[in-house]
């Protein structure tokens, strides 16, 4: 007895001891925030403020110094994420993760963005590298301090090394890859076309309304000989293009609004995750004053004001990279075929290393257009077919982008025309830049990189091209004042969500994958209900929930028939159900879950594999379905092997509805009113390494209730989660902002977590119920109000 006793007491002991270990460790993990630490790299000392919410406010007497400091506090607070970031563009995953991330490796060192990023430096102007090399001495001077780093480290059993400025830029590449989606689109469109007539390839990918698309070519005879690769290229690549990023962005001249002086709203839309992408920080510094977001990893606010002008993106999704197919020469697999004959492949070798393993060897092969992209895997003999090879050409490739030149120009603008001037180094990925200044002017610019492609290009980049074929080859870019822009509208107002944005007549080739104008029309509709819109307008409007795709489908899905007294109730809730997907309503779940498994029903099997990318949400098919526009209800009788193709689509909608019915009231309890759109629909940020570990996803993960769906103002990409019955956004507005150029300091904005990146932290997830809301936090960049608040300040104080 007295042994149990003792056993009981060291057990809790050994807990305590445990306990109060971790305890110190989280503390200890936590940046200092208040008192002085000295520093190697400043000229003078900086004063950093950070206010309740975590805002970085950074009072600096040079700007050098400024950019020291930014560097500091985004390793303070977002080490992991910038060093996992540093780490996908350069594909050293391995060397700490091991062999399971060697596909991610593998694709971007043949991509090459680290290399690129070296060479890039020397394009850059003097003033660019300079700020570069003071962001990288800021990160260093906080890594050499030695700190208790955040417990990914610890976790994973690794530091990070130096931080290089050639590590910005390459990141830099890296977030230009994550929006250049036309490249998943060309491999789709390849590998519809292998099941598919062009006809129907045109259906399952509708035309912009009002446009009429140039109509393909039949793939399978330019393709003839080269196999059916597309399958395998589309599964090759490690990171899957969510469906669904894009942002929202409009500006109100004074005229349009109660001060008589512009207002600007933004909220991009990228994948979600815990931390958000984005960091709020203000720099301060004579002939500079900027407040915004800005990514860790990376020097410079890239949405956000001064005291003049303000500037948000969104998504121009444009077609800036091309796939080709490239014909190895008969017996000789080191040379391809070239409109002038042939060329010998580029050959280079990296060596990736790998924990617990054997180092790796990567032969990387290009041709004229760029990198070998079927090589990423082991199996790339078989990916492009017999005697083929993928090769691919984009923007974000070249040597001499100068992006990273816009935000630190953008920071010193002294009005619009200052900020339109700074667009000319914007490059890629190419972005629509809507501002506004304190003067009164509202513009727009669709900035960036877009490829020339010849007349007689049939393909326009929505498909592979043949490489041999010269008609496909690029003739250089866009000119930047060739490119779409707009200056004080008439109507004092300008949109920009994604959708066209080019004006009638224009004669030059964007893109064919703009955004149908869901948002976007919303968006104006709502800015018509009323002649003239305050601040607390735009910050309602960026929560709008109404349901644009809802409300045209409803009225085609709604002449079910309904035998099933649940269906019919369900059918009368929704012809008096608004359209708004708010959380605590029955009807945006019934709505979800009907059209989901009517679609699924209706062509999933079909597209197999493409389903998720090109079938899940394709609102302008299933409207042309329903309403049976040139015939297209026949994909409802071939579904259903029948003949009456109007009739087979009641019948699917019908059996949909009861299914869908079933599926709520075994999760969420017999009666409708019980049911909750924010029961079935969670934000979710996950963790960009530990979200999906068992128990770690716990401590790392963020998840809250939320309005909103896929084609609402208050976008919300969700998917359906098979595993849970839950759908689950995985892309939204990250970051939501409203810009006051009549009162800078009454401008607000807001992340979709918190300032930190430390779990242990208070400002790891502290914002994201005022986001679910529609809150913003105080944008004030005035020192004396900053100090009158709550806030805690350290002192960069140079080394002696």
């Amino acid at each position: 007895m007295i042994y149990l006793k003792r056993l009981v007491i060291f057990l809790l002991a050994a807990l305590l001891l445990l306990a109060g270990t971790c305890a110190v460790y989280a503390w200890r993990s936590l940046p200092q925030t208040a008192g002085e630490v000295s520093v190697n790299g400043l000229s003078a000392a900086v004063d950093v403020v950070r206010d309740a919410d975590g805002v970085a406010h950074l009072f600096a007497k040079t700007s050098a110094d400024a950019y020291f400091a930014l560097g500091y506090v985004h390793a303070q607070d977002r080490m992991w994420q910038m060093e996992m970031n540093r780490r996908m563009a350069s594909g050293t995953l391995a060397e700490v993760f091991g062999a399971k991330v060697l596909p991610s490796d593998r694709l971007f060192r043949t991509l090459g963005l680290h290399a690129i990023a070296e060479r890039n430096l020397a394009a850059l102007d003097a003033g660019t590298r300079a700020t570069l090399e003071a962001y990288s001495k800021g990160v260093n001077a906080y890594l050499a301090e030695h700190p208790v780093l955040a417990p990914e480290f610890v976790i994973a059993s690794f530091r990070p090394g130096p931080w290089q400025p050639a590590d910005s830029l390459a990141f830099f590449r890296l977030m230009a890859w994550r929006m250049a989606g036309n490249v998943w689109d060309e491999l789709a469109t390849a590998q519809l076309s292998q099941q598919f007539s062009p006809e129907q390839v045109a259906e399952l990918i509708p035309s912009y309304p009002g446009d009429q698309r140039p109509a393909l070519p039949d793939l399978k005879q330019l393709y003839a000989g080269a196999g059916s690769p597309w399958a395998g290229l589309l599964a090759a690549f490690p990171e899957r293009q969510p469906v669904g990023i894009g942002s929202n962005s409009w500006a109100l001249a004074g005229s349009r609004t109660d001060s008589g002086k512009p207002l600007l709203a933004n909220d991009p839309h990228l994948m979600l995750s815990a931390p958000t992408l984005w960091y709020l920080a203000q720099l301060h510094a004579p002939g500079l004053d900027v407040i915004g977001a800005t990514l860790p990893g990376m020097p410079g606010v890239i949405l956000g004001r001064n005291q003049n002008v303000a500037w948000s993106f969104t998504n121009t999704h444009s077609d800036v990279a091309d796939l080709y197919l490239e014909k190895q020469l008969p017996g000789d697999t080191s040379r391809y075929l070239t409109p002038e004959g042939s060329a010998a492949f580029g050959v280079r070798e990296e060596r990736i290393r790998v924990k617990d393993g054997d180092d790796v060897l990567q032969r990387v092969r290009s041709t004229r257009h760029g990198p070998v992209i079927s090589d990423v895997l082991e199996r790339a003999g078989t990916l492009a077919g017999e005697g083929s090879v993928m090769a691919l050409d984009w923007v974000g490739l070249r040597d001499d982008d100068l992006s990273l030149q816009f935000p630190l120009k953008a920071a010193l603008a002294a009005d619009g025309a200052g900020l339109l001037a700074a667009t000319r180094d914007f490059h890629s990925p190419q972005q629509n830049i809507v501002y506004a200044d304190n003067a009164g002017s509202i513009g727009f610019i669709a900035a960036g990189r877009v490829p020339q492609r010849q007349a007689g290009n049939d393909l326009m980049g929505r498909a592979p091209s043949p490489g041999w074929d010269a008609r496909y080859d690029w003739q250089g870019f866009i000119p930047f004042d060739a490119l779409p822009q707009q200056l004080d509208p008439a109507n004092g107002e300008l949109v920009t969500a994604n959708q066209k944005i080019t004006p009638p007549g224009y004669d030059r080739w964007i893109t064919s994958n703009w955004v149908l104008p869901y948002r976007s029309g919303r968006i104006h509709d709502l800015l018509a209900e009323a002649g003239v819109h305050s601040r607390e307008d735009m910050q309602r409007m960026q929560m709008d929930a109404s349901n644009p795709v809802a409300r045209q489908l409803l009225p085609l899905m709604l002449q079910v028939p309904t035998q099933d007294p649940r269906a019919a109730e369900a059918v009368q809730r929704l012809a008096r159900w608004d359209g708004a997907m708010l959380r605590a309503r029955a009807e945006p779940l019934i709505y979800a879950e009907w059209l989901r498994l009517f679609t699924e029903r209706l062509y999933a099997k079909r597209l197999g594999e493409l389903y998720e990318q090109i079938g899940e949400h394709n609102p302008a098919f299933i409207a042309n379905v329903l309403a049976d526009r040139a015939g297209a209800s026949r994909w409802c009788a071939e579904a259903l092997d029948e003949s009456d193709g109007a009739g087979a689509c009641r019948r699917l909608l019908s059996e949909s509805l009861v299914q869908a019915l079933d599926n709520l009231s075994q999760k969420y309890g017999s009666s409708m009113d019980s049911w909750h759109w924010g029961d079935a629909h969670k934000a979710l940020s996950r963790h960009a390494v530990f979200g999906n570990v068992p128990l770690l996803s716990h401590l790392f993960n963020l998840s809250i209730a939320n309005d909103g769906g896929r084609d609402t103002v208050n976008y919300a990409g969700y998917y359906y989660d098979q595993a849970s019955g839950l759908y689950l956004d995985d892309v939204g507005p990250g970051l939501r902002a409203v810009y006051d150029l009549d009162d800078p300091q009454a401008s607000g904005f807001i992340l979709s977590s918190g300032q930190s990146g430390n779990p242990f932290s208070s400002h790891y997830g502290d914002m994201l119920e005022g986001w679910a809301n529609g809150r913003l936090v105080p944008m004030i960049s005035e020192r004396q109000r900053l100090e009158k608040q709550a806030h805690r300040t350290l002192v960069l104080a140079p080394s002696p």
